[in-house]
């Protein structure tokens, strides 16, 4: 799985949320030379934080760790991963294996950089991952793995100090953990020429690997990369014994291969004794929250009330605000980027996980850290649409969600991949009960 260009800012368009009582506030400003009427309203909205539940498991990193937050709550994740063959390879004469490593690549953790760690290494031996399935973080590891062939584990901990800063400051320079396969393995793979015929066959031999932490908290890693690494040599000149040449082949897990991110014993945040006044959004355990659009009122206000009955929405905005808490003391910081997306359409979506996607109304807004808050623009057009529809189609719209999400670009821009968040991250943010300041869709509009 090789790291992607990060989005940047390049989105912006999908649905948000309302729900209001006498509170909300309209605003009416009509030029004394044109009858043209411009009319904001600001409409509360109705939210709740619910549990994510089971999230499709593709994701740009593999993630693996136990972590516990005294306000976000905890979990355990972990990774089952197959591996790619290497087409039409042939081992040179007189070659003898070294060594077969598990190596997993990462350039970013989360938590305590010095906790030691270990991390146990089970062969896939039941079943294979299917590629063509889609893949759940609840699935049952038991399907796939006996747990009879540990293949190997290593105690590591995320920041190496053997690792020297000149070394560190490398550009290409990636932190690495290592674990030793087993010697039948390399061996076979070295005699077996029918492995590397296809990959069916090299699954046949070699199905894939389930890796979980067993021992150690507070560290997550963020695995770019992981690879089966067969290390040889061999004499390329018979009369020459001693001239020898070492070699190393990768067998990876990238996109052509399946790699499916679980976890275990979620736990999230204390919402018995929440307050109304906030919601919380956390990752990768998953408390999302969901926001309820009052379109009964806003057309009775828009529409009905207005004495032609046909309006423009020229823009629509969701304000999300930050509920910062000053004794945190933990390391979670808010997440980066969010989506609001119906709630209907959150599996068809993710499972594409295409950005623009076809007939999946979103929007995406980027957390601006000066001001504690999410913006979501470019809600108008959508609007337009529910509320010409008319209050029967109100229903099959439903309620949205807010999500975490990351994602990458493609080369020209134009397009993106979005998935679940399952890095690390939290944020409180404020209601639409909050008396302060709650959540609110603000509504820009004119006669047509």
């Amino acid at each position: 799985m090789k790291p992607i260009k990060f989005l940047s800012i390049l989105f912006c368009s999908i649905i948000l949320t309302a729900c209001q009582d006498v509170s909300d506030i309209g605003v009416v400003i009509r030029p004394s030379t044109d009858a043209l009427a411009v009319i904001s309203d600001s409409f509360h909205v109705e939210t709740s934080t619910i549990p994510a539940g089971s999230i499709y498991s593709e994701s740009d990193k593999l993630v693996l760790g136990n972590y516990i937050d005294e306000v976000y709550g905890s979990f355990k994740i972990d990774f089952l991963s197959e591996f790619r063959y290497l087409k039409d390879y042939e081992f040179e004469e007189n070659s003898s294996s070294d060594s077969l490593y598990l190596v997993m690549y990462y350039k970013t953790f989360f938590g305590d950089s010095s906790a030691v760690q270990e991390m146990s290494v089970y062969q896939l031996d039941k079943q294979a991952l299917n590629f063509s399935n889609n893949y759940y973080s609840d699935i049952q590891v038991e399907d796939f793995c006996s747990f009879n062939t540990l293949l190997g584990k290593t105690i590591y901990t995320a920041y190496d100090r053997t690792i020297s800063e000149t070394t560190r400051s490398e550009s290409d320079y990636c932190n690495t953990v290592k674990v030793k396969m087993p010697d039948s393995m390399k061996d076979r793979l070295m005699t077996d020429k029918n492995i590397l015929k296809s990959q069916d066959d090299f699954l046949e031999f070699f199905k894939g690997v389930y890796v979980k932490n067993t021992y150690g908290s507070q560290t997550v890693l963020q695995i770019d990369s992981v690879n089966l690494e067969l290390s040889y040599r061999y004499i390329p000149d018979t009369s020459k014994p001693d001239s020898l040449i070492y070699k190393t082949i990768v067998f990876p897990a990238n996109k052509e291969t399946s790699e499916v991110i679980h976890m275990d014993q979620v736990k999230l945040p204390d919402l018995s004794e929440k307050p109304d006044s906030i919601e919380f959004l956390t990752t990768p355990n998953g408390a999302f929250i969901k926001v309820k659009l009052p379109l009964d009122r806003i057309y009775k206000r828009i529409v009905e009330d207005h004495p032609s009955n046909m309006i423009n929405i020229n823009n629509a905005t969701l304000v999300v605000e930050s509920a910062s808490m000053s004794d945190y003391t933990g390391r979670l910081e808010p997440p980066l980027i969010l989506i609001l997306i119906r709630e209907a359409d959150v599996e068809a979506f993710f499972t594409q996980s295409l950005y623009p996607a076809p007939n999946i109304p979103t929007v995406l807004s980027i957390y601006d850290a000066e001001d504690d808050t999410y913006i979501f623009d470019n809600f108008g057009d959508y609007l337009q649409t529910i509320l010409e529809s008319g209050p029967l189609s109100f229903a099959e719209v439903g309620d949205f969600v807010l999500i975490p999400i990351s994602g990458a670009t493609d080369i020209a821009g134009t397009s993106a991949t979005i998935r679940h968040l399952f890095k690390p991250r939290g944020v409180r943010v404020r209601s639409g009960s909050n008396k302060k300041s709650p959540m609110r869709l603000t509504v820009t509009y004119s006669d047509l």
